[in-house]
């Protein structure tokens, strides 16, 4: 969607989505990451906190807010059916589920109190969905050109100088990039 991948890439993303449906969207688009930290992984980068054990809220919890990335993103790659796919699962249940904000990443159900009904992101992002699948040329709105490494470097010269001291003009095209849009590992 942003531009950040080859669309052989983007493909095999998409391909991924399709084939570990299961795994990765599950009863509810769309899980935070995959597959979630479990015993000491939990334990070191959680901090043992209570609100993510495994397939809880930001450990595999599954997000209907990144319905309207993975719509974009089937779009931006012609996969519509996965869009339309995940759409209709999400039509099922967020209404009558008063729009909650996440979902068990396991078993799809709520989770009690703490699943947040009628969130502004999971409306907004469910919305969205719709709308891009309705009108692809909203995607203009939030896509990027396609990755051009000499401007990027002019780019990063500008924020090395006055941000943060890089010596090496490639050395913050990482920081430029580094936030993950969906993160899955498989082992």
């Amino acid at each position: 969607m942003q531009s950040l991948t080859t669309e052989k890439q983007s493909q095999s993303v998409m391909n991924l989505i399709e084939e570990r449906w299961d795994d990765l969207v599950g009863v509810m688009p769309m899980k935070i990451c995959f597959p979630a930290l479990e015993k000491e992984e939990y334990e070191i980068f959680t901090g043992c906190d209570p609100k993510n054990l495994p397939w809880s809220y930001h450990n595999g919890g599954s997000w209907p807010v990144l319905l309207w990335t993975l719509t974009a993103a089937a779009q931006k790659t012609g996969r519509t059916d996965i869009a339309e796919r995940a759409i209709k699962l999400a039509e099922a249940k967020l209404s009558q589920h008063e729009w909650p904000e996440y979902y068990d990443g396991a078993s799809g159900s709520l989770i009690g109190k703490e699943a947040r009904r009628y969130t502004t992101w999971t409306i907004t992002g469910f919305l969205l969905a719709k709308e891009f699948l309705r009108n692809s040329e909203y995607l203009d709105l939030i896509s990027f050109d396609e990755f051009d490494l000499e401007n990027d470097v002019k780019f990063c010269d500008i924020y090395r100088t006055y941000a943060r001291g890089f010596q090496n003009p490639y050395d913050c095209v990482v920081v430029t990039y580094e936030i993950p849009i969906i993160s899955f590992c498989f082992t």
